[in-house]
């Protein structure tokens, strides 16, 4: 469903008809992004600081409706002194001395209303820290699934997303998405430059060894890339598996993350 329209006064009636119908529906609802919790545009961002829900969620929990979220990551409700202190991740995340994205104050704020407002929280791919350890957190997989018929190991790939190979290479792949602005100043939340080197090192011994590194590919593409890779290597840093993890796992794929033990 799309309910966007240039002009702003169908637009606005565009997300009211919505609002009515489905909170007339449902009995629960599902959202996801940080700062996001509202049905209308006009209402996000609007209390970072604060924590205070915005009237249509409020009145969805007037009426009954329970609500469902998904993160997005570590700073998605929790501090950044919570994370800082339990995994000594923040000093390689290029968001840690920028407020803006990242702080306690707008964290907490988001992590209170998330607490007070939501039923059910997704959590299954990340820390579970301050309000993520309530009765509200669900660690199992959950709404972060895949679909076995679309992630399979026989999948059939396009000819535009075929990869060529001398005989005998060996393809690793390592995908990151929005690398530029979440890869700089040597801040590397992934550990990419330690599997660069690591790549090349190999290389400089003789072994037959490719690095692919997409970036920003969508997901209904990125799996025809990894089903040709021979391994896949997600995040070294972060202690948990992302979704590099989870497609490369489901294609049958040798995967290689870093999962910390106390989680």
């Amino acid at each position: 469903i799309n309910l966007y329209d240039a002009d702003a006064e169908k637009f606005s009636a565009n997300l009211r008809r919505f609002f009515v119908d489905t909170a007339g529906r449902f009995s629960m609802l599902h959202f996801s992004g940080v700062h996001l919790m509202s049905m209308f545009p006009a209402n996000f961002d609007q209390d970072r600081g604060i924590g205070v829900p915005s009237w249509d969620f409020i009145q969805l929990k007037n009426r009954g409706v329970k609500i469902g979220y998904t993160i997005s990551g570590c700073m998605d409700g929790q501090r950044q002194s919570a994370i800082r202190a339990h995994t000594g991740l923040c000093k390689k995340c290029v968001w840690e001395n920028q407020p803006e994205a990242c702080s306690d104050a707008s964290n907490s704020a988001w992590g209170r209303k998330l607490a007070q407002m939501c039923d059910l929280v997704a959590c299954e791919e990340d820390w579970a820290l301050e309000y993520r350890t309530t009765s509200i957190a669900f660690r199992e997989p959950l709404t972060i699934c895949l679909d076995p018929e679309l992630w399979r190991p026989d999948l059939e790939v396009p000819p535009e997303f075929r990869i060529g190979r001398k005989p005998g290479e060996i393809l690793l792949m390592h995908a990151f998405g929005n690398k530029e602005i979440r890869s700089r100043n040597g801040r590397d939340i992934k550990g990419s430059h330690a599997i660069f080197a690591a790549v090349e090192r190999l290389a400089a011994e003789g072994l037959p060894v490719r690095l692919l590194s997409p970036t920003n590919v969508p997901s209904r593409h990125m799996r025809y890339l990894q089903v040709q890779a021979d391994i896949i290597v997600d995040q070294l840093n972060y202690g948990r598996y992302g979704a590099q993890a989870r497609e490369g796992l489901m294609l049958g794929k040798p995967t290689i993350c870093h999962l910390d033990n106390r989680q």
